[in-house]
């Protein structure tokens, strides 16, 4: 008898584990649920509130939290301090629809000038200026930014700031800002 209930209660313990959904697949989400009530001023707290954890985080330098649908699309919100971008992907990981804009705002030397402090770390670096369009660096980080003008911005990196020059068509220093 002891060993009858014994192998039910394993075969319970299977069944109940892999019966277990992600959070977000449970709460039985589609992609109008986050295009009607995600919103770019949201913070994790308010995004968890909402929607409740998020299934995985798949990021690597930014958050990139994943929300499974229940039509087997994801929803993939960048994050770092605040929302950076967010978009509807489909199995292939592939954009259907993009929710939040990467990028509001044009990138100008001034919005730079203005904003890059030498203290930043590359998540609040992402989160003022977005994800850079190319890191060309060999042994430190090179981020590079496109600006409006064509000119571009490059942001050497090895855990903290170690320069941002402002950088002409041909790759020559214009100025070095830090």
């Amino acid at each position: 008898m002891k060993g009858k209930i014994y192998l039910l209660a394993f075969f319970l313990t299977i069944f109940m584990s892999c019966s277990k959904e992600n959070n977000s697949t449970k709460q039985g989400f589609t992609y109008s649920n986050f295009e009607n009530n995600l919103k770019s001023d949201m913070n994790y707290n308010s995004i968890v509130a909402k929607f409740g954890e998020p299934s995985n985080d798949i990021g690597s330098g930014i958050h990139i939290y994943v929300y499974q649908l229940i039509d087997s699309t994801e929803i993939w919100i960048g994050y770092a301090d605040k929302i950076i971008y967010a978009r509807h992907m489909d199995k292939n990981q592939q954009i259907l629809n993009t929710i939040i804009e990467d990028k509001p705002y044009s990138l100008t030397y001034d919005y730079f000038k203005d904003n890059l402090k030498p203290d930043m770390i590359y998540n609040s670096i992402v989160a003022k200026f977005g994800e850079p369009s190319n890191d060309i660096g060999s042994g430190i980080h090179i981020y590079v930014y496109q600006l409006i003008d064509s000119t571009e911005i490059w942001i050497g990196y090895a855990d903290k700031i170690i320069y941002v020059r402002h950088m002409d068509k041909n790759h020559q220093i214009i100025e070095n800002i830090i």
